[in-house]
C-alpha cells in the first residue's frame, strides 16, 4: 500500500466532478463526506478504490487483513450500524507498472522505500496529525529512515520535531 496524503476533496466532491462512479446513490448518501486521499497518477475504469478491514461480499484480500472493494455490502453494514463510515479509505488512482521488473528497479533507484506496518497504521486516517503519516512510519522504522525523517522534520517549520 502507498501510503499517500489527503486531497481537499470529499467523495461527494469526485462525484460531482465525474469520478468515484464505484459509488450509486445509496453508498453516497454513506461515504460522501469521506475524505479522499491520493492514491496515484494513474486513472482507471475504477478512478476510486476503497480500502477497509472487513471480509465484505465483493471484497478482495490484498493483504492479510486489508480488502479493496465491497462498497455495496459496506454501504449495507454501515447503514446497518454493524460499522462506521470512517473505517474506510477512498483513494483516487493507483500507481499501476506494465513491466514486472519496474517496480523493483524503482525501489533500487530510492523512489519507493518498502516497509511493513500494521493494518491500523494502513488504514489511519492522515486529516489533522501533527505531522504526516509517512513520517511517522519512517521513525518506526527507525535506523537510516528515522534519521531522514528526522531531517525532513527539521527543514520544515509547520511541523513539530520531537526530541
Amino acid at each position: 500500500v502507498t501510503i499517500n496524503r489527503p486531497c481537499s476533496l470529499t467523495v461527494r466532491a469526485l462525484k460531482q466532478q465525474g469520478l468515484a462512479n464505484i459509488l450509486d446513490d445509496y453508498a453516497m448518501a454513506v461515504f460522501g463526506d469521506q475524505v479522499v486521499y491520493l492514491g496515484g497518477k494513474v486513472m482507471a475504469e475504477e478512478d476510486v478504490v476503497v480500502l477497509h478491514s472487513h471480509p465484505l461480499e465483493g471484497a478482495t484480500e490484498v493483504v492479510p487483513g486489508i480488502f479493496m472493494g465491497g462498497i455495496q455490502a459496506a454501504a449495507a453494514g454501515v447503514q446497518a450500524g454493524e460499522m462506521q463510515a470512517d473505517e474506510f479509505r477512498f483513494f483516487l488512482g493507483s500507481h499501476k507498472w506494465d513491466d514486472p521488473c519496474q517496480l523493483s528497479k524503482e525501489v533500487r533507484e530510492g523512489h519507493w522505500w518498502p516497509g511493513a506496518a500494521s493494518r491500523p497504521l494502513i488504514l489511519k486516517h492522515c486529516m489533522g496529525l501533527p505531522n504526516p503519516l509517512y513520517l511517522e512510519l519512517l521513525d518506526i522504522w527507525g535506523g537510516e529512515y528515522k534519521a531522514w525523517a528526522k531531517r525532513e522534520l527539521s527543514k520544515r517549520s509547520d511541523l513539530e520535531a520531537e526530541e
